[in-house]
């Protein structure tokens, strides 16, 4: 599989999708460039920004398979009605949405976690006795004139505020500025590769997300999975 922009030769699909977002012959490259000073976030910019399901055949088949699925459901995308017994639980966990977003979702330990990526991170510190918890603290802030709520993720011991991301735009920018009563440190994929590699080497699964409670028990640890 070959570049469409350089011509080199990738892998699979996969790698070649990621090469080519980000060739630097793409007239439409990510931007990898450091917005937010400091918190060392990457910024990435929509891949399907100017581009029309008529201008671009990704585009087109996820128009067609949102039109299927509209249609096969009567003219209605179906909702999910949460428990009481659910609904409490996301109250004491500091106000999470279950099911928001696409990332991979679960619970582990008593923490109801929204991506692979803050499972790892908890992982890790129940390992190794890091004291932690789920984040109960809510901040205000402002996004294209309207005001949101922000629910950080977590919080450690001495009030710093641990927020993980999959990466940066401008509202995660925002959201972190509204946080000005306490130090706030933000982790994307490559600050934690040591609890990535760390489970890696710990922990037996097909796909992380395995590793989520099933349930209601936790998926077996340190052996393959049944």
């Amino acid at each position: 599989m070959y570049c469409k922009y350089c011509n080199k030769e990738c892998k699979n699909k996969n790698s070649l999708a990621q090469h080519e977002i980000r060739c630097k012959h793409n007239p439409n490259k990510i931007n990898t460039s450091n917005c937010f000073g400091n918190l060392n976030p990457i910024y990435r910019q929509a891949w399907n920004k100017g581009l029309t399901k008529e201008t671009d055949i990704r585009l087109k088949k996820i128009s067609e398979s949102l039109s299927k699925t509209f249609k096969e459901n009567g003219g209605t995308f179906k909702g999910r009605h949460h428990s009481k017994e659910t609904l409490e639980k996301l109250k004491r966990a500091g106000g999470l949405r279950v099911n928001s977003g696409r990332s991979k979702k679960g619970w582990y330990k008593g923490f109801y976690l929204r991506s692979t990526y803050e499972l790892v991170y908890v992982i890790y510190n129940l390992d190794h006795n890091i004291h932690f918890k789920p984040c109960k603290r809510t901040y205000l802030y402002e996004y294209n004139g309207e005001k949101h709520r922000y629910y950080p993720d977590f919080e450690l011991d001495d009030g710093t505020i641990i927020e993980i991301k999959g990466y940066a735009n401008e509202q995660t920018k925002a959201k972190i500025n509204s946080v000005i009563d306490r130090p706030i440190k933000v982790l994307f994929k490559q600050d934690l590769k040591y609890a990535f590699d760390y489970v890696k080497d710990n922990y037996a699964y097909d796909k992380l997300e395995d590793l989520f409670e099933k349930n209601g028990k936790l998926a077996p640890i340190g052996r393959a999975l049944e």
